[in-house]
């Protein structure tokens, strides 16, 4: 079932990859991923990992092909990025890969005065 699906956009040919480029590749995804990380702290005042984003398309271009079903492939050309409300389970999972005690401090004590704690009963909230 799961070729069925993918057929029309992978061909199945298997290539034989050189390491150097492939280790460019890596390194280059990896320096990606740790800015995005970066980023994304940026919409919680740069401590609390956020959970979940949201990418609404704002402009598009048609590509010229139909699906199986006549509508029509587009390419995303421009993004807006909505950051959904905090969930306890974005700073714990960032706890997993802070491994600076004072780092570690820093999101806790960021955790503490958001809105996932509540102070009054003294028990986290799993989302605001």
């Amino acid at each position: 079932k799961y070729r069925s699906e993918v057929k029309l956009f992978f061909s199945g040919e298997e290539v034989e990859l050189a390491p150097v480029p492939l280790v460019e590749f890596l390194d280059a995804a990896a320096a990606k991923l740790l800015a995005g990380i970066e980023k994304s702290k940026t919409f919680t005042e740069g401590t609390i990992m956020p959970s979940y984003f949201q990418h609404v398309v704002t402009d598009f271009e048609y590509t010229g092909f139909l699906n199986f079903v006549g509508q029509p492939f587009v390419k995303a050309t421009a993004f807006e990025t909505k950051v959904f409300p905090l969930f306890l389970e974005g700073p714990v999972r960032q706890l997993k890969t802070v491994s600076d005690p004072e780092a570690r401090k820093a999101i806790h004590d960021a955790v503490l005065a958001s809105n996932l704690y509540d102070a009054p009963i003294g028990q986290y909230k799993i989302c605001e």
